[in-house]
Parts: structure tokens; sequence; C-alpha cells
């Protein structure tokens, strides 16, 4: 049993390398931070300057769990109040459980970078 532990470990720490790996490609528009903890592993990439169509930069929190399974990708809006403080304003979340799967997040990851947290829809748009 503990090899077996181990071994889902190993493989969960290969996938985040390899996607860190991979998340690097956005360093000239992000910072990227990871924070590893025993039952999460988060990746945290903050935009450097907003895009053109955006009036504030982004933070994204990619948050990776083996126990349960699951990640979560949440987007926020940075804002600097009077005080020269930062607020957060969530734009846009996803959340998967029962699922770890590097390419999908990779996919979800990449999609929310282009754009897809900006996306507005009519309340009468019917997805297909």
């Amino acid at each position: 049993m503990l090899k077996t532990i181990k071994k889902e470990e190993t493989v969960i720490s290969s996938n985040i390398n390899n996607l860190l790996k991979k998340i690097r490609v956005w360093q000239k528009s992000f910072y990227i931070h990871s924070n590893p903890s025993n039952s999460q592993y988060q990746i945290i990439l903050r935009e450097k300057k907003p895009s053109p169509q955006r009036e504030y930069p982004r933070r994204i929190v990619l948050s990776i769990k083996s126990k349960p399974v699951s990640y979560s990708i949440k987007s926020y809006e940075i804002e600097v109040d009077n005080l020269n403080e930062e607020k957060y304003n969530q734009i846009y979340t996803i959340k998967v459980e029962g699922e770890n799967d590097f390419n999908v997040i990779m996919n979800n990851l990449t999609e929310i970078i282009q754009g897809k947290d900006t996306q507005v829809f009519d309340l009468n748009y019917t997805f297909q």
C-alpha cells in the first residue's frame, strides 16, 4: 500500500513539473509562482500588465489536489484601492472533481489565459 501511495505521488509530482515547464511559455506576460504543500499544489500566474481588452491585470490560481483528486482554476482582476491595497475580484472559476488529467488542466488554463474568462454570454445563448 505504501509503495502505491509513493508511486502516485511521484507521478503527480512528475506531471506538475511537466505542467510548470509548459506554463513557462507565458513568462513574458505573467509572473509565475508555485506553492507546494502536503494537501495541494498551487500555481499562481499574475499578469504583468493588463491585456488590451482589460482595464486591470489578472491573477490566475491553479490548485491541484491528490486527495480527493481534483483541481480548480480561478481568475481574478487585480484592482488597487485608495490605500494602495490589492483587491481580487473573481471573474471566472472552474472546479473539476475526480480528475487530474494534466493535458485537460493545461487546455483549461490555456483557454482562460487566452480570454475565456472575459466572455460574456447573452441570457438566451444556447451552448452547443
